[in-house]
């Protein structure tokens, strides 16, 4: 019997290889390939391993710049490699696409490296920015291939190494985040949803300042975050700031949860006033439900967003703008937002259902590995 080729999968957390990825794990362990994850553990391990997929955990710091605590996490990812001696390598998140490409060059091993967005280091100038940058640049220079979620960031890092293309997303299960009829406006009960980390790049400040703007003329109006703090990121917000934040502009904050399809099924619109995206999965989903969008005219939003069509792209950092929109939003006829509902869902289903993300990594295999395509 022929060996199972292997796959090493790598990303900063197990919850983002479950949450955003799992649908490709079980795609290619079906056609019998061995699967490895290796992330750092956050109780979402359990869930891959349920899969039948092996998993290890790595000690690594998303944010951190401990020399000592990195060159840790890149000792153990070596061990890792020259253990395992995969058939490829797909990395994902800055620090394993900045560390691994380099790593497996030492064992002549192939890697996909997928830039699911590059935040915080292009957003910032200071000098942990740009260190950052460059080492992720040169690193991605020796990877196979490179895949980005969207052109902007594509169009960013201007690869010299010319095998890099456009990944659309990492899948929707359209079939789950379905909802049971294109529904009508609720003007007595109109609900704006932001799904996102609790972070100042993520345009969070904009939307609670326009969500105080939007409830002044519409007290009914309700406005939500779903998502986590992040206190181990440099954009974060305090838990007693953003306490004080919600108390004062009447913001519903709805914590986290395992999913959010039941918060989308309620809403009528997704906002996501944020700085710079790889490509948003709450985007993806709240369209898949058919909601249309609000979301800043950045990087992976504009890849979601049709203006005019599916929802509306506003002035980046410009909480006037927003509100403005938001409120046109509430004021809209019932046809044309039915319209625009309908067009949300539809654009998610052809362009970025799983199904065609799995396609893309049959393809990506088939043309490192040479195994044929079934």
């Amino acid at each position: 019997m022929d060996k199972k080729r292997h796959i090493l999968f790598i990303s900063n957390t197990a919850f983002s290889m479950w949450n955003f990825r799992s649908h490709i794990l079980a795609h290619l362990k079906y056609q019998d390939f061995k699967i490895t994850c290796a992330a750092k553990d956050d109780d979402y391990s359990k869930n891959i391993i349920d899969m039948g997929v092996d998993f290890i955990s790595v000690p690594l710091s998303r944010s951190g710049t401990n020399i000592i605590l990195e060159l840790r996490a890149i000792y153990n990812f070596f061990k890792i490699i020259h253990r395992l001696k995969p058939d490829i390598i797909f990395t994902y998140t800055i620090k394993p696409n900045s560390y691994i490409p380099l790593l497996a060059k030492c064992f002549n091993i192939p890697v996909v490296c997928v830039v699911t967005g590059l935040g915080y280091a292009f957003l910032q100038n200071n000098v942990r920015a740009v260190i950052s940058r460059t080492i992720l640049k040169y690193s991605l220079e020796l990877a196979n291939h490179v895949w980005f979620l969207n052109k902007d960031d594509k169009k960013r890092l201007d690869l010299k190494n010319k095998s890099s293309s456009i990944l659309s997303g990492e899948g929707v299960d359209t079939q789950y985040f379905s909802p049971p009829e294109i529904a009508s406006k609720n003007s007595d009960d109109f609900i704006f949803i932001m799904i996102s980390r609790i972070l100042k790049d993520k345009g969070i400040l904009e939307y609670v300042a326009a969500a105080k703007d939007v409830k002044k003329e519409y007290p009914h109006v309700q406005c939500q975050v779903l998502g986590a703090l992040d206190d181990g990121n440099p954009a974060a917000i305090s838990p007693v700031e953003w306490d004080f934040l919600c108390r004062g502009s009447g913001v519903e904050y709805l914590g986290t949860t395992k999913d959010v399809k039941p918060y989308l099924a309620r809403a009528d619109v997704s906002v996501l006033p944020s700085y710079r995206e790889g490509l948003p999965v709450g985007l993806l989903e709240s369209g898949a439900m058919g909601l249309p969008i609000i979301a800043s005219n950045v990087a992976g939003c504009r890849d979601v967003v049709e203006h005019g069509l599916n929802g509306f792209l506003v002035k980046p950092y410009d909480a006037k703008d927003l509100a403005y929109v938001m409120k046109s939003m509430i004021d809209m006829d019932d046809d044309t937002f039915k319209d625009m509902s309908k067009n949300a869902r539809d654009i998610v289903c052809e362009k970025f259902d799983n199904a065609i993300i799995q396609k893309k990594y049959d393809q990506m295999l088939n043309k490192i590995l040479g195994k044929n395509e079934k």
